[in-house]
């Protein structure tokens, strides 16, 4: 009221969306934490992150956090397919009835809406599956439907809040190519490309940029690795997260800060040994993933002059 400005700190790493409680005032901030104080791949595989609300009151204060996904334990890179079906990933929407009692979170990576108690808990065990890449979500007048947007499926799911389902999906006019369509779920969705169900790429690419954050994804335990006639080291130190935009094409050499990775389909491992997955993600679906990588590029810049033979 007054301008006057203060600052709410620590309260996760990526901040994807914000609601306040209409009943109590108290802020509510859905996003992403890293742990990237842990070091090497074989550590960090499976669980470098954590999903989480976090909540203050409107004058500042303490924060509370809250783990999204209470029933992982991050204890194994994977867990059985029921549990990884009740995991929340990428969350980018959150809104709440009109008395505060439930707030309503959507995880674009996870393709569903979690049901959330006033303090972050869930009031759900399995959230609400809806279309593909669910992001924006409004509530209605009388708290008894939920309308989402699926931006990657070019949908909007309408969910009744006392059955708590899905009811009605309905098309709207999207002119997302279709090599988008196809390789963006290698990117975001958390259930097929991780052993937990809460992480992707786009974790850390964040909408295939980054998370501002140095990793440490070396192995001890590795082996020497030969690209192109030179010899890698496991043990690669920190490294920070690059921006998959842009690395497709144009004579850019070997990819990664040491040139490590020969093409964009030797990061196939990642999902094994990063992500949590039992085996590498197949040839055809890296070919899908990098073909949606391809279709990402800067904005012209006229003050930008492109060298084709450039290196840098």
């Amino acid at each position: 009221g007054t301008l006057a400005l203060s600052y709410q700190a620590r309260l996760g790493n990526i901040l994807m969306a914000m609601a306040v409680n209409p009943a109590s005032g108290q802020v509510n901030v859905v996003g992403t934490d890293a742990t990237n104080e842990i070091r090497f791949e074989p550590k960090l595989n499976g669980k470098f992150l954590r999903v989480n609300i976090s909540q203050f009151t409107s004058v500042g204060g303490a924060n509370t956090i809250t783990d999204m996904n209470p029933h992982l334990t991050y204890a194994t890179p994977s867990v059985a397919p029921a549990l990884r079906k009740q995991s929340i990933g990428d969350p980018r929407g959150i809104a709440f009835k009109a008395d505060g009692s439930k707030a309503y979170v959507t995880g674009m990576g996870s393709n569903n809406v979690l049901v959330l108690n006033s303090n972050g808990t869930r009031n759900l065990v399995d959230p609400i599956p809806v279309g593909e890449g669910p992001t924006g979500i409004v509530l209605n007048g009388g708290g008894t439907m939920a309308y989402v947007l699926n931006k990657f499926e070019g949908t909007i799911s309408t969910v009744d809040l006392n059955s708590n389902m899905e009811v009605a999906r309905a098309n709207f006019f999207d002119p997302t190519p279709m090599v988008i369509k196809a390789g963006r779920k290698h990117m975001y969705n958390t259930h097929i490309g991780s052993g937990t169900g809460h992480i992707s790429c786009g974790s850390c690419h964040v909408d295939a940029r980054w998370d501002r954050l140095g990793w440490d994804l070396g192995n001890p335990a590795g082996d020497m690795d030969t690209v192109d006639g030179k010899v890698f080291h496991p043990l690669k130190g920190v490294k920070v997260t690059q921006f998959l935009i842009d690395i497709i094409g144009r004579g850019r050499g070997n990819l990664h800060w040491r040139g490590d990775k020969h093409s964009f389909a030797d990061f196939d491992g990642a999902f094994q040994h990063l992500q949590g997955l039992d085996a590498p993600k197949p040839a055809g679906e890296m070919q899908e993933f990098q073909d949606f990588i391809a279709a990402c590029w800067y904005v012209p810049n006229p003050y930008r002059v492109y060298k084709p033979n450039s290196q840098s």
